[in-house]
């Protein structure tokens, strides 16, 4: 493939190196031009690609831009339109890096709690700009998601998104971790999505990156997560005998690590959605009640990259640490640590 022209702008593009290949496509740096990249995808493009990304364009602002990898113009190699160009995002690792304690402490390894709540608070700033363009995201998923340096957060992928309510221009598919309760065994792409999907997917990504990559819905005794989706089996489910537990598996309460403000969050929306109640918290929503909590949350003093709840009198992560559980965050000191918990009649005689 030799010279693109943007059938926009008229610009010459070179194709450079690939940086990264998909189902649909590969993304290449551009000769001479290292603020852009260019996606060609594997087959030729159809009228209903080559609309969905006039729609895209239509729709860009400033504020979309800010947050994302927006298209900008289609490319064409000689008349045959094969991809298009968009912003390249410089230094982003995806949002599972953060996620999983081992991922964190090779790809992040100074990343505090107070770093994940940013983090969370800046992932639902990029999704609620993208509710109030009017966009739904609907392919909710680690891999769509890039973390800079400084704790912002880029969308990619943006040619999936669903875009106004034509049925041609919807999601076609999503990852059942994050598909809410009400389209659970449905048939996605023949789903109209809304901002309302969108938030049960952010609600359970703001969950992993907040308790160490464990799934609200997982542990079901064997149970398929889409079945415990759909039955709302999650841990804020009181009533529930068969709810999830993650803060057991870790040995945590939900209030050590979690403001009340939080937790009633991801209670409206792990019960929301269908008939069981009209919204689910908003990405806004999510927003201030993220940017209150990194207010409040108490920096531990023994180990910097600890956080916790004004409710709390100690460090439930240096507890953990104490009772030879591995660090979640960079060990924290020996000499700092508080003493371990005095063992019973039982464990003293037994082990």
């Amino acid at each position: 493939m030799g010279t693109l022209i943007g059938l926009k702008s008229r610009t010459s593009y070179v194709l450079g190196n690939p940086i990264a290949r998909g189902g649909e496509g590969t993304v290449y740096e551009v000769h001479g031009n290292p603020a852009k990249v260019i996606k060609i995808y594997s087959r030729l493009m159809d009228k209903v690609r080559e609309e969905k990304l006039a729609e895209l364009m239509k729709v860009y602002r400033p504020t979309l831009a800010a947050v994302s990898a927006w298209p900008e113009e289609v490319v064409a190699d000689g008349s045959k339109p094969v991809g298009f160009v968009m912003p390249a995002v410089r230094g982003g690792r995806p949002l599972h890096c953060y996620i999983t304690p081992s991922d964190r402490h090779r790809y992040a390894p100074g990343a505090t709690y107070g770093a994940l709540v940013a983090v969370a608070a800046n992932l639902a700033r990029a999704v609620m700009n993208f509710h109030q363009a009017g966009v739904v995201l609907s392919d909710i998923n680690f891999s769509n998601f890039l973390v800079l340096p400084n704790g912002t957060v880029r969308i990619i992928d943006c040619d999936s998104v669903q875009i106004g309510s034509k049925a041609k221009f919807r999601a076609t598919v999503a990852m059942e971790e994050f598909i809410p309760p009400e389209l659970q065994g449905t048939r996605v792409a023949e789903n109209a999505r809304t901002p309302d999907h969108d938030n049960f997917g952010l609600s359970v990504l703001i969950f992993l990156l907040l308790i160490q990559g464990r799934h609200p819905f997982s542990g079901s005794g064997g149970m398929p997560m889409g079945e415990a989706i759909w039955q709302r089996l999650h841990p804020f489910y009181k009533t529930h005998p068969d709810r999830t537990c993650p803060f057991c598996a870790m040995g945590l309460k939900a209030a050590e690590v979690l403001s009340a403000d939080l937790i009633a969050l991801f209670t409206a929306s792990f019960n929301g959605g269908g008939t069981f109640s009209k919204y689910r918290p908003t990405a806004a929503q999510w927003v201030s009640a993220l940017d209150a909590f990194a207010k409040s949350m108490i920096v531990c003093k023994a180990n910097p990259a600890h956080g916790y709840t004004q409710a709390n009198k100690a460090c439930p992560w240096c507890r953990l640490e104490t009772e030879g559980k591995p660090a979640l965050f960079a060990p924290t000191p020996r000499s700092k640590l508080p003493p371990p918990p005095k063992k019973g009649l039982l464990a003293s005689l037994f082990g």
